[in-house]
């Protein structure tokens, strides 16, 4: 008897570790799910980074092409003008006026070329972030969905673990289990660092220890009730012969 309720008491104990560790788990579910969208995100804000930089340099080479535009209209303006030209320190200042503005021309193309040759380099590595983000999309969802199976698979050993509780639990005498729930929950019953607790066998026999008089009472009463039963049949037995 008092072997019996030892052994269901340590099986509770471990059973209750085990349950205690599932909802653990279970509870880091959700940090874990926003650990893998947290890694997506910044994919995201990768790819985004990139699209803004190819824009800020799209708007800055089409106020190059607006410049170069007003360049050749004012070199137009100016060549037309030389029809009106009267002298010659005239004319060879038009001459130098142009020369300025063609200057500054070949300049403003100069920059929309390397604007243009940056918006290829940044498109490339548009393309590469969509490829990256496409791919730890993927991945993320792979990843959520096997947490959500873990999570149904943990759900479901909890709820079994919980019908195997309440089976051991009716085995163990009422008072010695009240003594195992003080124990557990008193603060200063010593508690591991990840939240578990160890009952050990030394302190489980602590606590049959404060029933062992009524229990060794119960198997006392036992034996006698088996003796008183024996001797019937023995009587039954010499009516016989």
């Amino acid at each position: 008897m008092v072997n019996a309720q030892l052994s269901h008491l340590i099986e509770l104990q471990e059973i209750d570790t085990r349950i205690l560790e599932i909802g653990r788990s279970i509870n880091d579910i959700p940090r874990r799910l926003r650990e893998a969208e947290s890694s997506l995100q910044s994919s995201h804000d990768a790819l985004k980074k990139t699209e803004q930089q190819r824009d800020a340099l799209e708007k800055k080479k089409r106020e190059k092409e607006r410049a170069l535009d007003d360049a050749n209209e004012k070199i137009v303006k100016l060549k037309s003008r030389t029809g009106e030209i009267k002298t010659n320190k005239e004319y060879q200042a038009l001459l130098r006026e142009i020369e300025a503005v063609e200057r500054e021309r070949s300049l403003i193309e100069d920059e929309i070329i390397a604007l243009m040759v940056d918006a290829d380099s940044l498109q490339r590595q548009i393309r590469a972030a969509e490829d990256d983000f496409r791919k730890r999309m993927e991945e993320v969802e792979a990843r959520k969905k096997r947490i959500s199976e873990e999570q149904e698979r943990l759900e479901t050993h909890l709820l079994s673990l919980q019908d195997t509780r309440k089976k051991i639990r009716s085995m163990i005498d009422g008072e010695i289990y009240d003594e195992y729930i003080q124990l557990i929950d008193d603060p200063s019953h010593r508690v591991n660092e990840d939240g578990t607790y160890n009952l050990s066998e030394t302190q489980a026999r602590a606590i049959l220890d404060l029933r062992l008089q009524r229990l060794t009472a119960m198997g006392v009463k036992e034996i006698t009730d088996e003796l008183e039963t024996l001797a019937g049949r023995i009587t039954d037995y010499l009516d016989i012969l």
